[in-house]
């Protein structure tokens, strides 16, 4: 098997990290994910700081965590800055939304700078900074140069306005000591500073790899696919390879032994799955199929229990049902702010 000190990578993937009321009441274990660097889900922080021993949650942090499919949600918590919670965090997907928004910063009440210095890529979705009383540094950035789709917003009201100041910045910044990173026109917002660009099939910038004998510049993420035990990014998987959260290639071997824990191969569409899906089977070694259907056989006619759409991005969990038994569809054009 490929090992990490021979060249080889296997990065740390993970799927939701969600630190929330619920999550800690249950026993929330940080450790588990403080390695994860690629999140396939959405990232929630909003642990009711009025409602928990503060302590225990400022102290959370996810130090390698540098990609995050979904969205990110940071709200109701004592934070005065999340530089140490996310120090590597470089790009935001937006593949899900949460009410059309990708990042939403929210209802945090001392939060006073953002600390997400390394964020140069929100590929899709809008960006909602709203009701931190104490966050002088929403307005000090450059979000064009961040927010790759051109078309979306950044809203930003009823936060400490006016106060941002960049004494060692020639422009934009994150706090009085923290420069936003900015590239040069030739490397299209995709750098790994002002004058050294990216390879091309990167996206969220990129880093020297540390575990190989040559440096080279390994990207944060990949414009189209990663294989994952290289890190090499490719415009699509081979033949003989499984696509896992619509990212990654990946072996067989790989997915029904370590990767997510123990994943299911759905021939049909020729991905790696965390579950077979309704209207599919387990079968022996960890393979999907279509269930033979029957009257009494609910589950292989396709019928879900209960969904929750909230976002555009949640009709793909409506994929292979046929029936719903509860289908909650809420307001997915605004965030009441």
């Amino acid at each position: 098997m490929c090992e990490k000190q021979n060249g080889c990578f296997f990065f740390s993937v993970c799927g939701d990290i969600r630190v929330t009321l619920l999550e800690l009441k249950r026993g929330f274990h940080a450790p588990t994910l403080s390695s994860c660097e690629i999140s396939l889900g959405s990232v929630i922080y909003a642990p009711m700081h009025f409602l928990v021993n503060t302590s225990a949650t400022t102290a959370i942090q996810f130090p390698n965590l540098r990609e995050i499919h979904g969205y990110m949600l940071l709200g109701y918590s004592s934070m005065h800055s999340f530089s140490s919670m996310f120090p590597r965090l470089s790009i935001i997907h937006g593949k899900d939304l949460y009410h059309g928004y990708s990042l939403i910063v929210m209802d945090n009440v001392f939060l006073e700078d953002f600390g997400l210095t390394s964020l140069i890529n929100i590929r899709q979705g809008n960006v909602i900074i709203a009701r931190n009383a104490r966050l002088c540094y929403a307005e000090s950035l450059r979000w064009n140069d961040i927010m790759e789709a051109k078309k979306t917003q950044v809203i930003s009201r009823q936060n400490r306005d006016n106060c941002a100041f960049c004494p060692t910045c020639p422009s934009a910044c994150w706090s009085p000591t923290q420069c936003q990173q900015r590239c040069s026109p030739n490397c299209q917002g995709n750098c790994l500073s002002e004058t050294v660009c990216c390879p091309e099939q990167c996206v969220g910038g990129c880093h020297y790899s540390n575990i190989t004998v040559t440096s080279s510049l390994i990207c944060n993420a990949c414009r189209n696919m990663r294989i994952y035990a290289t890190g090499l990014c490719v415009e699509k998987c081979a033949d003989n390879m499984l696509k896992a959260g619509g990212s990654l290639c990946i072996t067989h071997q790989e997915c029904k032994s370590f990767f997510l824990g123990t994943g299911f191969i759905l021939d049909e569409i020729n991905e790696c799955v965390l579950s077979c899906p309704p209207g599919f089977t387990r079968m022996p070694r960890s393979r999907c199929i279509r269930c033979i259907s029957s009257p009494a056989n609910n589950y292989c006619h396709g019928a879900c229990k209960e969904r929750h759409i909230r976002s555009i991005g949640d009709f793909r969990s409506l994929k292979y049902c046929s029936r719903v038994h509860t289908l909650n569809i809420y307001n997915i054009e605004t965030v009441d702010a």
